[in-house]
């Protein structure tokens, strides 16, 4: 959100907006997990398996994912794909609620 009020696609006061949108969301939906270091372990794994194309931050994720039982909600076509090819249950938010990810080609029907 900060790049997108520094280029000016979006007003400050919405990015404001948005974001205490985001933390009531936040403080009503979500727990807040400590990583451990079989988590970063677990991640480090994750990034080594090239198939799945993940980067350290979104495979600490899934590995948090993995070890909590926790469905991934992501916006990012490519996590998602690895994450259920891991076996995570997936999200992918919309403006309608959560659609379940069944595969590659819904994300972009969204």
């Amino acid at each position: 959100m900060s790049r997108s009020v520094r280029t000016g696609e979006l007003a400050e006061p919405l990015a404001v907006h948005l974001l205490r949108s985001l933390d009531l969301w936040r403080a009503a939906s979500c727990k807040t997990l400590v990583i451990e270091d079989a988590d970063i372990v677990c991640a480090t794994g994750l990034v080594r398996q090239l198939p799945l194309k993940l980067r350290m931050p979104d495979a600490l994720h899934a590995a948090l994912c993995l070890r909590h039982g926790h469905t991934l909600a992501t916006f990012d076509t490519r996590l998602a794909a690895a994450a259920a090819a891991l076996g995570i249950a997936v999200d992918v938010p919309r403006q309608s609620g959560m659609a379940r990810w069944t595969g590659p080609r819904q994300p972009a029907d969204i």
